[in-house]
């Protein structure tokens, strides 16, 4: 229950994680996520659990990120510089 004291700076809805989806989060300040790890000021990171997710107070989702599956018909994936 909100105090006299408490204002209410923004409204968090919880994200859903479908399978072969993560969710990319940043730190908007030194925290520990869920998963006990330290993290820093703008570091960035990937939620693969499925499911919803409902960010602390210190993250924020920065997107939703669909995985690419690989099949037998493609046979590499070059990612660089080509000039050199």
């Amino acid at each position: 229950m909100p105090r006299k004291e408490v204002t209410v700076r923004e409204t968090v809805q919880a994200t859903v994680i479908r399978p072969n989806q993560a969710i990319k989060l940043r730190a908007r300040k030194e925290c520990v996520d869920r998963g006990g790890v330290a993290r820093v000021t703008g570091e960035e990171w990937l939620v693969k659990q499925t499911g919803a997710y409902l960010p602390g107070a210190y993250e924020e989702v920065v997107d939703v990120v669909n995985a690419y599956v690989l099949s037998e018909k493609v046979r590499a994936a070059y990612i660089g510089d080509w000039s050199s």
